[in-house]
């Protein structure tokens, strides 16, 4: 008899389709690391970020690490920091006040006198601290926030966005009113805006005798020197849009202005307004500081000596030890990052992510990598990778390759691609780009990769998959497309799919898998000529991702991780125990079946679930094949890893054999007694060279032959 030969990563799995299934525990693997950061404070070597939906974070090693500090403290959004002596206070999106005693370790509410618990600004001056509020004015406490007062007579607009103290002249900076200022701690209030061209104010910040306020509706950044008096606009060096319908330019928000001292040479002052920025020359130009800065979307900073930090909405914090020359990734311990994008290649696991780019594990996510270098576009959609070169889909940024595993990437954007890119697909030689605008295509065989805009445009598409010799593209709004010639062309492919919005597409063997918009999952078995529900339980679901292991169809959606499993006549599906619902990505190793959230209540990231801990009850009565069959190999073609499926429908000697084009023998990959039923198994082709191959079953009197291309 011959042997068997046993190759590493090749899984044999005889499946019964299952009437009962048990599910191990999910966990959370170790990032990727983000969050929303909205303030940041500082308290000799403490460091605090208040991050939306997670509570506070505190770091004792300059952002290196960060450990929840939340005890007594609810799990909002903290829309202000500040430190009062040994009291650090938390403003929060709607219970108002929080004070620790302790750095964090514990909190209790401070809200006596405070009728609006709607707070977003929090300064203290020598023993004062003012709080400000949305649509409730002001308050200050003297008494480390035991008891609060009302200030806000005089003061038409009770939408505080920015509070500043000049020796004991007190400011108010309004949404919509512009400023206001009090000598006599806010029991009176007057109107100072002459000079100031946008009254929407977004804050405020002080160096020495000068008053900076920072505008929200395109003005930029206007100084006072005479205490509000009158103001001018500083705004050169800052980009403005030259669109013509806005004359004068209209210049981004301003997010934030901070101010810090670095010994002799003096205050520094930095603004956010699309771009970090500090005040040079004198305070007569802004020059921007983050081009080494990986991700975009900052929000807030701040400065502690020499060291300079940088929260941003969905990447975390940045840490610069030379006022922004240079940067680096301070977020291991937040809330973990959105995940839209899984993909695992051998032992290096890939994620990309809403707003924090991409990431690699090469240990299943026991540990996080950024790797941004050159990814402008930090909203990662997909993920995939031809030979050794993995491109990113970003949303803005178009397509990036790398061919360092991440390290390094370089914009591939020639030709008339849409750069808002929602999905790749390798087929044959073309990489497939779904776009805001349709389909395009580019050869992976030229040196210069140009693209081209296929038949299917003005419609949103979100994902590919391919079967034998059909390609499928899916769409928003106009459900799914067919392809024949690897993408050059394509054609509707609906009937019966009443839901035309398809967020995934996914195959079993000669099966099609679509995951649609509020209307679960449908299925076609003849190369989406027809479809038909899938399941009745889940049919009202937000299919988001779907992924396959074997004969086993897993989904993504906003009730969670589900399984879609056979019992012979009709598709079931049931949950997987985990924990959160909005799941973005989901797919599979040899070993694991992972899946990626949207943060909710700060809690995201990728979680895995060992695939040994799904668990089935057998029941090989429930279904048996009627006839032999051979299926086509699935993905086809593929670069690493692919799954061969056959079905038998009585007892027989199996042999699976793998030819090359010459028809000369490379591997036995079965050679034993089978049982009727189907059979699936993942080949891993890591030690065989690219080309054209063919594997042929033999059992009994039948035989059966199939091809598959292999790309390195």
């Amino acid at each position: 008899m011959k042997n068997i030969l046993l190759l590493a990563g090749l899984i044999l799995s005889a499946l019964s389709f299952p009437p009962t299934e048990s599910f191990g525990q999910w966990e959370q693997t170790n990032g990727p690391y983000g969050g929303n950061v909205q303030c940041l404070t500082s308290s000799g070597t403490n460091l605090f970020a208040g991050v939306g939906g997670g509570g506070v974070f505190r770091s004792t090693n300059s952002g290196i690490t960060w450990t929840p500090v939340n005890t007594g403290l609810p799990r909002t959004n903290i829309e202000a920091l500040a430190v009062n002596d040994s009291c650090v206070f938390a403003g929060t999106n709607g219970d108002g006040i929080y004070r620790s005693t302790d750095n964090g370790a514990s909190w209790s509410a401070v809200n006596s006198g405070i009728t609006n618990t709607l707070v977003g600004v929090l300064t203290v001056n020598g023993k004062s601290i003012y709080a400000g509020t949305n649509r409730g004015g002001l308050y200050f406490s003297t008494d480390n926030g035991n008891s609060w007062s009302s200030i806000n007579a005089g003061l038409p607009n009770d939408y505080i966005t920015g509070i500043a103290v000049i020796d004991t002249i007190l400011f108010a900076g309004t949404m919509g009113d512009g400023v206001f200022r009090s000598t006599n701690n806010g029991i009176n209030w007057t109107k100072v805006n002459t000079g100031l061209k946008d009254t929407l104010v977004t804050c405020l910040a002080v160096s020495d005798t000068n008053l900076f306020a920072g505008t929200g509706y395109g003005g930029g950044i206007f100084l006072s020197t005479d205490n509000g008096s009158n103001w001018r606009a500083i705004n050169s060096g800052i980009p403005y849009d030259i669109k013509e319908k806005y004359s004068p330019p209209f210049y981004w928000s301003v997010e934030d202005i901070v101010v810090g001292m670095n010994g002799e040479s003096g205050a520094k002052v930095f603004a956010v307004s699309g771009t970090i920025f500090q005040l040079a020359n004198d305070g007569t130009m802004w020059v921007p500081i983050d081009t080494s800065l990986i991700v975009k979307g900052v929000r807030t900073l701040a400065i502690s000596d020499a060291n300079l930090y940088a929260g941003t909405t969905s990447a975390g914090v940045f840490h610069s030890t030379d006022f922004g020359i240079s940067w680096n990734e301070a977020s291991t311990g937040l809330p973990k990052a959105d995940v839209l994008c899984i993909l695992n290649n051998g032992t290096n696991l890939f994620a990309g992510t809403a707003g924090a780019g991409a990431f690699l594990s090469t240990n299943s996510g026991t540990t996080w990598k950024g790797i941004n270098s050159g990814l402008l576009g930090t909203y990662v959609y997909d993920l995939a990778i031809y030979d050794t070169i993995l491109f990113a889909g970003t949303d803005g940024g178009g397509v990036f390759r790398s061919t360092d595993n991440g390290k390094n990437w370089m914009s591939v954007n020639t030709g008339a691609i849409n750069t808002r890119v929602f999905a790749l697909w390798i087929s044959g030689t073309h990489l497939l780009a779904g776009t805001i605008n349709g389909v395009y295509y580019t050869h992976l065989n030229t040196t210069s990769m140009t693209w081209f805009h296929t038949n299917v445009t003005g419609v949103e598409v979100r994902n590919f998959i391919e079967i034998g010799t059909n390609l499928f593209a899916a769409t928003i709004g106009n459900g799914v497309f067919r392809s024949t010639n690897h993408g050059l062309s394509w054609d509707a492919a609906n009937t019966g799919l009443s839901a035309t919005k398809v967020f995934s597409l996914a195959a079993i063997n000669t099966t099609l898998f679509a995951g649609t918009d509020d209307n679960g999952i449908f299925l076609s078995t003849d190369n989406g000529t027809n479809w038909t529900s899938a399941d009745a339980v889940f049919s009202d679901a937000y299919v988001y991702a779907l992924t396959v292991s074997g004969q086993n169809l897993f989904a993504g959606t906003n009730k969670g991780v589900l399984h879609l499993t056979n019992d012979g006549a009709n598709y079931r599906t049931s949950t997987t125990n985990f924990p959160l619902s909005n799941v973005y990505s989901v797919a599979t190793s040899a070993t694991y079946l992972f899946a990626g959230t949207w943060a909710s209540a700060g809690v995201g990231g990728v979680w895995k679930l060992p695939l040994s801990e799904i668990t089935t009850v057998k029941n090989q009565s429930n279904f048996r094949p009627q006839q032999f069959c051979l299926y086509q190999n699935y993905p086809n073609p593929f670069n690493q890893t692919t799954i061969i499926s056959y079905e038998l429908p009585s007892s027989n000697h199996v042999m699976l054999t793998l030819y090359d084009v010459l028809g000369r023998e490379i591997l036995l990959l079965v050679d034993e007694e089978k049982d009727a039923g189907t059979y699936s198994f993942t080949f891993d082709a890591r030690k065989l060279s690219s080309g054209i191959y063919f594997y042929r079953l033999e059992a009994g009197t039948y035989h059966s032959t199939k091809k598959f291309l292999l790309l390195k």
